[in-house]
């Protein structure tokens, strides 16, 4: 069982306020679809220029973090209306620890923008090879569930 901060900048009538950070700490008997529901909210519903990030506790969305300085991301671009399942699809992986790859994911930034969203996953050692392929492999798969899943 890991510890995940939720951290989120909202963008509201043209002024960026910061939601600050909430310390999820999730039981294994509770499931991650309640997880969702209670606490986060879609990216479909957040307004162009917010970010929300999930990631351990103790590691922020910079590369600056000791736990990122060394480590690699991967970006995806999506067009508006697919960010949402992408989204889930990718947090649950995260928190059902479908990646199988133990603490190597530091987390998860979603940042909302008026043409595209942009989805990043970050990881903790970019030199791992087999580390790196098996979050590719699990990260592809997520992203081809959520479009037969929805489309």
């Amino acid at each position: 069982m890991y510890v995940w901060a939720v951290s989120f900048v909202l963008v509201c009538s043209m002024h960026m306020h910061s939601g600050g950070s909430v310390i999820l700490i999730i039981p294994p008997h509770l499931t991650t679809k309640w997880f969702y529901i209670v606490i986060v909210k879609r990216p479909a519903d957040l307004p162009a220029g917010s970010d929300i990030h999930l990631f351990r506790e103790g590691i922020k969305p910079a590369w600056e973090d000791p736990n990122n300085c060394k480590g690699g991301h991967w970006t995806i671009r999506l067009k508006k209306g697919l960010t949402s399942y992408y989204w889930e699809a990718l947090l649950f992986a995260i928190i059902g620890e479908k990646f199988d790859v133990g603490n190597e994911i530091c987390g998860l930034s979603c940042s909302i923008r008026h043409g595209e969203d942009v989805l990043t996953l970050w990881n903790r050692s970019a030199d791992r090879c087999e580390v790196c392929d098996k979050i590719n492999e699990v990260g592809r798969q997520a992203y081809l569930k959520s479009h037969i899943t929805t489309h």
